[in-house]
């Protein structure tokens, strides 16, 4: 049987491209529409629509009526570096609907870091199943603080290039089924500390447990309080670097009975 094809968007680029994006308004407070980053990274090369209107894009706009608000993102020229595009920090209005993001061309993006931070009323992420993000090398914190229970919709992702895992599903305290990634290539990847921190409701995380880890730098902190994780078994099997930051790697992890002996770090490892 043929192996699957993962779909590539046939439009590439993302020039003169439009996206409708679904906000609700809870107040009439000036809000920031996109992350800090992205309006200085990227200011010259995109504008929105915001109720038909042309808006500059700045940090702030007014929104005069509360409720459900379309805003019109267009891209006036190409984009590599994605980073904080949609983090939503606390306080601000919540993205709810990003579905038109799935004709966004990621095939010459470097950095998705931070890019859905905070976006956790966003309830389906399918729209990301087949971007193609074979050459971006920063992922880090890119889901922190979503919502979503599993992570099937990242099944076909290519990360042969990802250096830093940081924090990627930091704060997912729904998460509670992590088989989406367990063919993820992380052999090229160094960071993976925060990775899957304060997912509480992560029980098992036993599908990751052929992931080469051989490069690895830093686990520090990358299943702590995961309150609920009670198997790690088979993560025996990850052939570590003596040198590679453990620190915390496992603490507060209050249901876990058995730490593989390649987890262990002799006065910083609590089970508490």
């Amino acid at each position: 049987m043929d192996s699957p094809q993962l779909k590539i968007n046939q439009n590439k680029g993302n020039k003169n491209k439009q996206f409708k994006l679904k906000y609700i308004v809870e107040s009439n407070l000036e809000i920031r529409i996109f992350g800090t980053k992205f309006v200085n990274n990227n200011k010259d090369k995109c504008h929105l629509i915001i109720n038909n209107n042309d808006c500059e894009l700045k940090e702030k706009y007014n929104f005069k009526e509360k409720g459900e608000q379309t805003i019109t993102l267009v891209i006036d020229e190409e984009i590599i570096n994605f980073d904080g595009m949609f983090c939503l920090p606390k306080g601000f209005f919540p993205l709810v609907d990003a579905s038109s993001l799935e004709d966004l061309d990621t095939s010459e993006a470097i950095n998705l870091s931070s890019m859905f931070c905070g976006c956790n009323r966003i309830a389906d992420f399918s729209f990301v199943q087949n971007w193609d993000v074979s050459k971006c090398a920063n992922f880090e914190y890119i889901f922190k603080n979503c919502s979503f229970t599993n992570v099937n919709f990242l099944s076909n992702w290519n990360t042969m290039k990802a250096i830093s895992l940081r924090g990627v599903f930091d704060g997912c305290c729904r998460l509670n089924d992590i088989k989406g990634i367990k063919n993820w290539n992380v052999t090229n990847s160094k960071y993976f500390s925060y990775m899957f921190y304060c997912c509480e409701n992560l029980i098992d995380v036993n599908a990751i447990q052929y992931w080469n880890m051989t490069n690895a730098i830093a686990i520090d902190h990358m299943f702590c309080y995961c309150k609920k994780l009670n198997n790690m078994d088979s993560l025996y099997k990850w052939k570590l670097n003596s040198k590679v930051d453990k620190t915390m790697v496992v603490s507060y992890c209050s249901n876990l009975k058995n730490i593989p002996s390649n987890l262990k770090v002799d006065e910083e490892c609590n089970i508490i």
